[in-house]
Order: C-alpha cells, then sequence, then structure tokens
C-alpha cells in the first residue's frame, strides 16, 4: 500500500490599495516574477518568487499556482576549511576551487497557491527536508513587492501572516489582561461583512493608512474587552496584529499574533497526485476557516 506523505502548510494575506480586484493581483504576481528580484532570507540563505501559472478554480475565478526558491549563495572570497588537515585552507587549495557563479548549492523550491479573489495565499511551509517558513515568504513578497517599478504602478502591499486561529481566544481568556494592542491596515472590503466595511469605509474617508487602539487595565482586575473590540481584533488577526500582555506582576506573559503563525498538516499520495494539486484543495479548505 502506498505512503501517504505529509505537508506543512500555512497562509498570508496580501491586500493592495483599492480598487480591489482579482486582476490587480494577478498583474502585480506576474511582473514581480520577471523582476527575478533575490531576497536576502538569514545568513547566505536566498528567497525568490520562482514562477508564476494563471489557473481558474472550480467557480472561474483566478489562481496562481507558483513556487518560491530557496539556495545558498556562497561567497568563495571568504576563509575556507580544510576539515582533512584540520587547518585553513592554504591559498593553493583555494585557487583550485572553480564554482560558476550561475550554480547555488542546496536548492529548494515550495510550491504556494494564490486565490486572487481573496488575495491569500497558501504555501508549503515543510516538504520532507525543504523548509521556508511562513515569515520568509512573507519577507520574498515584501521586498519583491518594493520594487520601485512596482510601487509605482500597483501601491504598497500590506503582508501580514496569518495566525493560528486559537491565538485572539489565548488572549482574551488569559487571567488578567493587563494590556492590548490592536492595530489595522486597510482590509480588503469584498471580504467581510458590514462590521469591517465600516471599518475600510471610515479610514478611507479619513486617508488612514492604519488604526490602532491601545488599551490598559485601570485597576488589578484586567481588562474585560466588549464585543465591538474583540470583532476589532478579528479583523486586526488577517489584517494587521493584536498583542495581549497578561499575568501578575513579574510574571507577566505577551502573546502576539505576529509570533504565532497558523500551521496546518496536508496528506496526500505522492504517485497519484501532484503536490500542487494536493495544496490547491488543503488550500481552498484552510481558506474557508480563515475567512469563516
Amino acid at each position: 500500500m502506498e505512503r501517504q506523505r505529509q505537508l506543512k502548510i500555512g497562509a498570508i494575506n496580501i491586500t493592495l490599495p483599492p480598487p480591489h480586484t482579482p486582476e490587480r493581483y494577478i498583474t502585480l504576481f506576474q511582473e514581480a516574477r520577471k523582476l527575478e528580484r533575490k531576497v536576502k532570507l538569514r545568513g547566505d540563505l536566498i528567497g525568490l518568487l520562482g514562477s508564476v501559472q494563471v489557473t481558474k478554480d472550480e467557480d472561474g475565478s483566478p489562481v496562481i499556482h507558483g513556487e518560491f526558491f530557496k539556495y545558498v549563495d556562497l561567497d568563495a572570497t571568504r576563509d575556507w576549511f580544510n576539515i582533512r588537515r584540520g587547518k585553513p585552507a592554504a591559498r593553493e587549495e583555494l585557487e583550485s576551487i572553480n564554482i560558476p557563479d550561475e550554480l547555488k548549492p542546496h536548492f529548494q523550491f515550495l510550491p504556494f497557491v494564490f486565490f486572487a479573489r481573496r488575495h491569500r495565499l497558501v504555501l508549503v511551509t515543510k516538504d520532507k527536508r525543504d523548509t521556508l517558513s511562513p515569515k520568509q515568504a512573507a519577507t520574498i513578497l515584501q521586498h519583491t513587492f518594493e520594487a520601485p517599478e512596482l510601487l509605482q504602478s500597483h501601491g504598497k502591499a500590506d503582508i501580514v501572516v496569518e495566525p493560528s486561529r486559537e491565538l485572539l481566544d489565548t488572549i482574551f481568556k488569559a487571567q488578567r489582561l493587563r494590556s492590548l494592542i490592536i492595530e489595522i491596515t486597510p482590509p480588503n472590503p469584498d471580504d467581510f461583512e458590514e462590521f469591517e466595511k465600516e471599518i475600510f469605509e471610515n479610514m478611507n474617508e479619513q486617508r488612514a493608512g492604519s488604526y490602532r487602539i491601545e488599551m490598559r487595565e485601570a485597576d488589578g482586575l484586567g481588562l474585560s474587552p466588549d464585543a465591538r473590540t474583540k470583532l476589532l481584533a478579528k479583523v486586526a488577526q488577517s489584517n494587521g496584529s493584536v498583542i495581549g500582555v497578561s499575568g501578575q506582576r513579574g510574571k507577566t506573559k505577551t502573546v502576539s499574533t505576529k509570533s504565532h503563525p497558523l500551521e496546518e498538516h496536508a496528506l496526500f499520495l505522492p504517485n497519484l497526485q501532484p503536490r500542487s494539486e494536493a495544496l490547491l484543495i488543503a488550500g481552498a479548505a484552510l481558506l474557508k476557516r480563515i475567512l469563516n
């Protein structure tokens, strides 16, 4: 019997300035791919938007199948070490090194699917030994979309890694919630009900790029957030951030939506189903849960 393979997946919310049309997001990705902009992730690790292919979802909505590339960009001019001799490499040894500049070691590619109508990207964060954290993927997108030619034609894109959906409960059910910070960047009004549309329209009317509220307890009993505050936090988890500080003095705990990315698993049979197809199915299900 064929063995199932497990993928880890995460999600990212990408929001452009209005007007919010799927075509704008598709064009952004297509133009960004052509730039082949290399983004420094950590140490010698480099990431980039590797491929973009536009297809249609079951309901006819545009969907992008793509890949993130990751590799090590060695600096051959730095010191080398000979592990056999246990000493730094000699000059004559270095002269024998000849690695073509176009060849890069430790190459990995992780697929993603972007649902243009809901402007959510779902990506594989781990498949066997290949890994790309949601934060690294967000860094690739942020730096790529900040290219001057893209900023000029599309405006600034807000990139938010979708957090764990249990996090708001953790914040609001904490014993003695001492402080609460909610920051919202303009959401896409097509995603939400009247409350969220009201927030966006109000921010748009005032030409506000962000909306922030900060609450601190009045006494030692902690905050008691009402229904409206909790709704604001729900919007902010996908369009900004929520930070809660709870506990007794000297033993406080800080919980931030930016520090706890959403992580789910998807199983598939490699010999019967392409990885991209498994991601599309799992991503569509995850998107429904995110949008509630």
